[in-house]
């Protein structure tokens, strides 16, 4: 598998970036990805949410039962009830609650103020997250697709 990005040239242009999936690492990736779950409805919601509300196309997204993630994270346990949303930047690879809290302050203006969550001890902070990712399913049930139709969006889903 081939991971390809489009990055930003001075003067307004675009460049396709492609690495084999082997030599991606947190390094080498352009852009922020978002790992989620395909199939939880929670999820789903989440994905639509910031697509929303990246203003500046600055995430990408990709599902956790995808090839992409199979490349770029570590291997995960079977049971899909204690999977979580991934965060991978340049800088690393987060989950639980601190996938959350990133991936909002990228949103920047009014999104940035959920750091102040880092007021509350993070083993309290995934606790809840782990409460509802235990209970995604029934709670808010499952689906089996992102809206991907619009301008641009298919471009911002890796496999």
């Amino acid at each position: 598998m081939v991971i390809t990005s489009r990055s930003q040239m001075p003067g307004g242009g675009s460049v396709v970036n492609s690495l084999p999936a082997s030599e991606v690492t947190s390094e080498t990736v352009d852009r922020p990805i978002v790992f989620y779950d395909g199939v939880c409805g929670l999820c789903n919601r989440l994905i639509e949410f910031l697509l929303f509300h990246d203003k500046n196309e600055l995430l990408r997204f990709a599902p956790l039962q995808g090839e992409t993630a199979a490349a770029l994270l570590p291997a995960r346990p079977q049971c899909p009830m204690v999977w979580s949303l991934m965060y991978m930047d340049g800088i690393g690879i987060y989950r639980e609650s601190e996938a959350v809290l990133r991936v909002f302050q990228l949103l920047g203006g009014f999104w940035r103020l959920t750091a102040l969550a880092r007021l509350i001890p993070s083993s309290f902070r995934n606790r809840i997250y782990r409460r509802l990712a235990e209970n995604r399913y029934r709670w808010f049930g499952t689906s089996f697709r992102c809206d991907m139709e619009g301008q641009g969006r298919q471009l911002r889903f890796l496999p």
